[in-house]
């Protein structure tokens, strides 16, 4: 007889279970909550894949009603601790559930619809961070899941919601309460990666043509001036080029400095006393008739020994 009504209530729940997944995440109290309490029935007494109800659960943890988001903490503690292996597969779809429901709940209070990740210097995932650090295997599948919200497709188009998405687990990921560096460092190294490769597609495809050309092409000599003299050799005040231009060839100039610097190691200044020994004398004791072969070894000599 128990049997019967079990087999009962799992087919009632399963075939009704998306209208009850949608009635958790209504703005209305008395129908979230009716829902909330079949949800919390159904996955005690295992009457549908826990999968299904997985997103649901991290959405409603992210909810401002204290109450709530301490039930479905609880919902999900229990899913973890039954289901851990099957609720790897979907952590950005529930990431993005909250997303969805944070943006909801926005639109309902009359604002702007924008979605931040972070209430009063907390993250809103903080609870589903908390539960997968307690090991170590899954804390950085957790991470590495999560961290592909950030990459890009190869066609390099996204829409309004993926962008606002991305800023929404930018501001989770910097609020979180890391413990050890190993997360601070797989967070880096991920996002490193990820703006090396879609980071430059994004340059190029935004600037394929003077970039390139700004980097590869040559230095060119300046042209010849009509002028003589020394005035051929000063360049004409109202000739310079564009100050943004300007402030680009200095940039890569300092750039390169530093680079040159930081490959020969050190910067060798010239030692003390020996300018000062090897000094060209006054020209008034220069006679030109009597200059041997020494003094004008001594002139070609370089200043600074290597």
């Amino acid at each position: 007889m128990l049997n019967d009504l079990l087999s009962v209530s799992s087919a009632i729940v399963q075939r009704y279970l998306g209208q009850i997944l949608d009635a958790a995440l209504s703005q209305h109290p008395q129908i979230q909550g009716t829902a909330v309490d079949i949800l919390s029935f159904t996955i005690k007494q295992g009457l549908a894949h826990p999968v299904q109800s997985f997103p649901v659960i991290v959405a409603l943890e992210t909810s401002p009603n204290t109450a709530l988001s301490a039930r479905a903490s609880a919902l999900h503690s229990m899913l973890h601790s039954r289901h851990a292996s099957l609720l790897n597969s979907r952590f950005i779809l529930s990431a993005r559930a909250s997303f969805s429901y944070q943006a909801e709940l926005a639109q309902g209070r009359g604002g702007s619809g924008a979605v931040e990740g972070v209430r009063g210097g907390t993250a809103l995932l903080h609870r589903w961070f908390a539960l997968v650090r307690e090991k170590r295997a899954p804390k950085l599948d957790f991470l590495k899941a999560l961290l592909r919200a950030f990459d890009v497709g190869t066609s390099l188009s996204a829409a309004q919601e993926d962008i606002d998405f991305a800023r929404y687990m930018a501001e989770n990921f910097a609020a979180f309460d890391y413990k050890t560096q190993e997360e601070v460092l797989l967070v880096v190294k991920s996002l490193t990666n990820i703006l090396s490769t879609a980071g430059m597609q994004c340059v190029e495809a935004l600037s394929p043509g003077h970039l390139r050309a700004q980097l590869q092409a040559p230095t060119a000599p300046p042209p010849p001036s009509q002028a003589e003299g020394s005035d051929a050799c000063m360049p004409d005040a109202t000739a310079t080029a564009d100050p943004a231009e300007q402030g680009k060839g200095s940039s890569c100039g300092l750039l390169l400095w530093v680079v040159v610097l930081a490959y020969n190691g050190k910067c060798r200044p010239p030692k003390a006393g020996v300018a000062d020994a090897r000094k060209v004398a006054p020209a008034a004791h220069f006679r030109p008739d009597r200059v041997d072969h020494a003094s004008q070894n001594a002139f070609e000599e370089p200043l600074w020994p290597d």
